[in-house]
């Protein structure tokens, strides 16, 4: 994703979360991307299970990502994870 700019607060590139359960690897949060303009609120609706919490636990920076990157203001989590926080 090439969104790059001033004119956006928030951009979420091919996130992926992976997680293990019962001896089983399954994805709650699988390739979500997307971008909020400056000047925007955003949520996320979905099914129960559909990944809503986890995907909120990485923007928040309190879980990591097992692929993609969130770029918040310009900083991405991935290259500098302590200055998003």
């Amino acid at each position: 994703m090439s969104y790059t700019g001033p004119e956006n607060v928030l951009i979420v590139d091919g996130l992926k979360k992976d997680l293990m359960y019962r001896f089983t690897k399954f994805s709650p949060v699988k390739d979500l991307s997307f971008v909020v303009p400056i000047r925007q609120c955003f949520g996320l609706v979905g099914a129960n299970g559909a990944g809503k919490s986890t995907a909120f636990k990485i923007l928040s920076a309190n879980v990591v990502s097992t692929a993609g990157d969130v770029v918040l203001h310009g900083i991405s989590m991935v290259e500098d994870l302590k200055k998003v926080q």
